[in-house]
């Protein structure tokens, strides 16, 4: 059932983008991915372990956050959900169409990695 779902649900917005370029004159660029957006921004999803797999503390995953925060704000982006693990950070992510991902990861693990110590320099993304 999952796997018709996703066709149907990225049908609908093939059609969608087809007859919404019929209405404009000069017709309308739609930049999407699977798992949407919103405004100019696309949703992404970002993993990052603790360095040395070592449990994140609370007072880490506060760091954790508030750099997080920090660099979405100087970056145009914005936090939607975050979760910790035992020894990693999981969080989505509306990235603005006009910044790179890695410039907004790459900046946080420049504060968070080198000057805290607390999680890995390395990440799996995904907007899929």
């Amino acid at each position: 059932m999952t796997d018709l779902k996703e066709w149907a649900t990225l049908a609908i917005k093939d059609i969608q983008f087809k007859v919404e370029n019929g209405v404009y004159e000069n017709g309308k660029d739609i930049i999407m991915s699977p798992m949407g957006g919103k405004d100019n921004k696309l949703r992404y999803f970002a993993v990052i372990g603790s360095k040395h797999n070592k449990t994140l503390t609370d007072v880490q995953r506060k760091i954790i956050k508030k750099d997080l925060l920090e660099i979405a704000l100087k970056t145009d982006s914005e936090i939607e959900k975050v979760e910790y693990g035992k020894n990693y950070i999981y969080f989505i992510i509306l990235i603005s169409f006009d910044v790179a991902v890695a410039t907004v990861l790459d900046g946080f693990l420049d504060i968070i990695s080198k000057s805290e110590n607390i999680l890995k320099y390395h990440y799996f993304v995904v907007n899929i």
